[in-house]
């Protein structure tokens, strides 16, 4: 089975990196692949959707999850690689405006990862 999430630290954040589509049949092994990999939130959250080609409703509800554990936290959550169409969507849904869409190319290091 393939990587459906990374997790790791670049650059003082808290990366995670979904590396396949977000959507019906991948969103509830994303939630459990966190659930199990994340604990408190200490540091600001990076969102990496560099490998995701698509985000659906569920895929959605993800990085909603993921945005309220951060601000619950009082910590910050940016999205970075998103490409047009899913940034599409986060404008479209209004997300662009409850996340920070930040350029990848300031994350060098969370290719790493």
């Amino acid at each position: 089975m393939a990587t459906i999430v990374d997790i790791g630290a670049a650059d003082g954040w808290l990366v995670v990196a979904f590396r396949v589509d977000l959507d019906l049949a991948t969103a509830p092994k994303a939630r459990s692949a966190i659930a199990a990999n994340v604990g408190s939130i200490d540091e600001p959250l990076l969102l990496d959707l560099s490998c995701c080609e698509i985000v659906d409703s569920t895929g959605l509800g993800v990085l909603i999850s993921l945005l309220r554990r951060a601000r619950e936290a009082n910590q910050r959550c940016a999205i970075i690689g998103a490409n047009p169409a899913v940034t599409r969507i986060l404008v479209v849904t209004g997300l662009d405006q409850l996340f920070e869409v930040l350029d990848a190319e300031h994350f060098p290091d969370v290719r790493v990862l």
